[in-house]
């Protein structure tokens, strides 16, 4: 990224620890995240000539079963085979490979002993889990997330990528490999191709626009209007308070003291139709701090 000037530092640690707040509020997690065993997914999204699933349970179909839509295939081992539709002229679907549970994890020089036995622990028991029923994404996901804490990251990446191939309904695989190129990997192109493709996924998760806008503030794409685009984005998605709260405060860092009113106008009409008196409060007190200008 561009080095930042030391105005331009100050007005991206209050953009960040705003962010923080709307964190907690909105009970997302500003780290990887991964399902609980049975949870749903943040969408269904029907797929053509099938039936949408919302969970994480990924379907292992007998080799050469024909099926009308992405599935994982365990043939011999972890290996995949092709599936085509029965249609004459139907697209053949591209194969899912199984990553393999024999990978070891490869630990970056900042991790401590006893942080290592931990993963291992964790890892022993999801390798456990897998073996018995590979169709469990949830374990899936607990996987990359220990190769992720352990500075594996291209397991992780392997691992991640299988289930947003997998998981089409699912844009928490994207979302989380979008958050490590940007905070691990420093690859802010492949960030942003991968927070996009989850907003393309689910558009109504704030959470890959608000990981965007992190993004776009923090020096990736200076001197254009990405940050504010992804937020007007999302005011137009998402139902809520949290991006038009969030473009408000955009907009007073970037000295719009009229676009800014306008943002925390629409904030407070959505926290109040949503009934939440926190939200209401905290929008409320913005505008009193604009006023006060």
């Amino acid at each position: 990224m561009e080095e930042n000037t030391h105005t331009t530092s100050n007005q991206t640690f209050v953009i960040v620890a705003v962010l923080v707040v709307l964190l907690v509020i909105a009970g997302v997690s500003f780290f990887m995240w991964r399902p609980a065993a049975g949870t749903k997914a943040p969408v269904a999204i029907d797929t053509t000539g099938g039936t949408a699933s919302g969970d994480y349970k990924l379907e292992i179909l007998p080799t050469g079963e024909v099926v009308p839509r992405p599935v994982l295939i365990d043939g011999k081992g972890d290996v995949s085979v092709d599936v085509s539709y029965p249609d004459e002229g139907a697209p053949t679907m591209r194969r899912i490979l199984i990553p393999s549970l024999t990978r070891e994890i490869a630990f970056i020089g900042t991790v401590s002993a006893e942080q290592k036995t931990n993963l291992i622990a964790r890892m022993n028991a999801v390798v456990a889990t897998l073996t018995q029923d590979k169709s469990n994404g949830a374990y899936w996901f607990e996987r990359a997330t220990i190769f992720l804490e352990a500075g594996d990251y291209e397991a992780a990446h392997e691992v991640w990528q299988f289930l947003n191939d997998a998981l089409p309904a699912s844009n928490l695989a994207a979302t989380n490999l979008g958050k490590m190129y940007m905070y691990q990997k420093k690859d802010y192109q492949k960030a942003e191709s991968y927070l996009l493709s989850a907003i393309t996924r689910n558009p109504l998760d704030f959470t890959p626009y608000q990981e965007l806008y992190v993004l776009y503030t923090s020096g990736f794409k200076t001197g254009t209007t990405a940050a504010a685009n992804i937020l007007i984005t999302a005011e137009k998605s998402i139902d809520t308070y949290q991006p038009s709260l969030l473009l408000g405060q955009y907009y007073v860092q970037m000295g719009d003291k009229a676009s800014a009113e306008a943002a925390f106008g629409r904030a407070l009409v959505r926290a109040r139709a949503g009934g939440d008196t926190t939200a209401i409060s905290i929008v409320e007190q913005e505008i009193t701090r604009l006023k006060a200008q």
